[in-house]
């Protein structure tokens, strides 16, 4: 087993939740409706990950159905309207991330969970360069703790 290597990005992502998502049937301005939290958030970060827990008919009772990422995580949850509406009692966990990061640690979360609802990165493990390796602390839910582009599975994949 080989060993981290020495210029490793380290992140340590905090989550928070859950909160409660719901479509306001007043507000149908659109066929995809207007999405907001039912228990509001005390504060909302700008730039952030996000993670869409909820009931699937292959995955079971209290998945994991998405991962994303936004700077306007408010507006950005609330674009989900179209398929958020159908689940059954979704909720959101929001961990602050710097802009800086934001994409690399989005397609490295997406790749070693393969939610059901992204349609990118899923089973892919990104080649950063420097490596990253991020700590899920926190309320995760059903987030692996530690996730890294340089874990030794990663080498492997190709090989079957």
């Amino acid at each position: 087993m080989k060993s981290p290597p020495e210029n490793e990005h380290f992140e340590r992502l905090v989550w928070h939740g859950p909160y409660e998502v719901a479509v306001d049937s007043k507000i149908k301005a659109s066929s995809r409706g207007q999405l907001g939290f039912r228990s509001v958030p005390e504060s909302i970060p700008e730039n952030g990950l996000y993670v869409v827990i909820g009931d699937h008919h292959v995955h079971g009772a209290r998945s994991l159905l998405y991962i994303g990422r936004s700077i306007e995580l408010n507006r950005r949850v609330g674009g989900h309207g179209s398929w958020l509406d159908k689940e059954w009692r979704p909720e959101v966990y929001i961990a602050k991330v710097s802009s800086e990061k934001l994409n690399d640690i989005e397609r490295l979360l997406i790749g070693a969970h393969s939610p059901p609802y992204n349609g990118t990165c899923v089973g892919e493990v990104p080649q950063l360069s420097p490596p990253l390796r991020v700590w899920n602390t926190g309320s995760f839910f059903k987030l692996l703790p530690e996730v890294s582009s340089s874990h030794p599975w990663c080498d492997n994949r190709e090989d079957g």
